[in-house]
């Protein structure tokens, strides 16, 4: 609730948190796999298993990483964000998959109350802007329709993945980036941008913060 809020903007306490948890997840993945192979079975683990999610600057999957994954296993829905959103938690989670061949019995699509509040906060809170108010992407599993809004991939990534936009997380702890959102966002206007970015910034050192998630409202009851 108070990454980048109130005085002490808690960004660097987001970052590790997010870094950690991840950490867990590898520890966790290794284990079963070592678990699921010692039985006479394959498994191979995954955080983003169709290769759909993008990174943020420090170089970790960013927050859309699995969502399909958790949707198809019935952990919940997708909200206007783009993020896995499940009763228990919201969209405050992380997932990992591990592919195996083992037995398993088969979860139902999530089927319960709405998570998503549709309050817009994903929308207004971007600071690059790259969630559309009036556009969809829709997809349907196991007889269920789940709904996102279009997101553009470039304007996300010049905030996100290469920490050129303050309000991302840089200007947070004194990075002097915040390069305006070009029209036309190719590799050349990326390569040139970074160029002149500051060179204090790298990425063990800059905090991302996604504020489509971190303003998300559902895990409030």
């Amino acid at each position: 609730d108070n990454a980048g809020e109130n005085i002490g903007r808690k960004v660097g306490h987001y970052h590790i948190a997010q870094c950690e948890t991840i950490k867990l997840l590898r520890q966790l993945l290794v284990k079963l796999e070592r678990i699921v192979r010692i039985n006479g079975f394959n498994a191979v683990s995954t955080f983003d298993l169709f290769n759909v999610a993008s990174r943020t600057f420090s170089g970790i999957d960013d927050m859309t990483a699995g969502r399909f994954e958790a949707i198809a296993a019935g952990l919940g829905e997708l909200g206007q964000n783009g993020c896995l959103l499940t009763p228990e938690y919201g969209a405050r989670q992380r997932v990992a998959a591990l592919i195996t061949d083992m037995p398993l019995p088969y979860d139902d699509i999530y089927k319960g109350p709405p998570l998503c509040k549709k309050c817009g906060n994903c929308v207004s809170s971007c600071p690059a802007k790259a969630l559309s108010c009036k556009e969809s992407n829709i997809i349907e599993l196991g007889g269920r329709k789940f709904e996102w809004l279009r997101h553009n991939r470039l304007r996300c990534d010049w905030a996100k993945r290469y920490g050129l936009v303050a309000e991302e997380g840089p200007g947070y702890i004194g990075s002097k980036n915040d390069f305006k959102v070009p029209a036309d966002i190719t590799p050349d206007v990326v390569c040139s941008t970074i160029l002149e970015s500051d060179r204090m910034q790298r990425s063990s050192y800059v905090s991302i913060l996604e504020k489509c998630f971190t303003k998300c409202r559902a895990h409030q009851k």
